[in-house]
């Protein structure tokens, strides 16, 4: 699950129930078992930047 801060858009403008989303995996937390997705990297990377804060 990506958060909605880590869209490029308002979730109802890029995604419904079952589409395929690109994104870019920002850290793996194995003890929490939890990892942070992000789509906003994801397309900056498609286009050869790179939005790291």
């Amino acid at each position: 699950m990506v958060h909605t801060s880590e869209l490029d858009e308002s979730p109802d403008d890029v995604t419904k129930i079952g589409d395929f989303l690109a994104v870019k995996i920002l850290d793996v937390d194995p003890v929490r078992r939890r990892i942070t997705l992000s789509h906003k990297q994801a397309l900056a990377a498609d286009a050869g930047e790179d939005r790291r804060p």
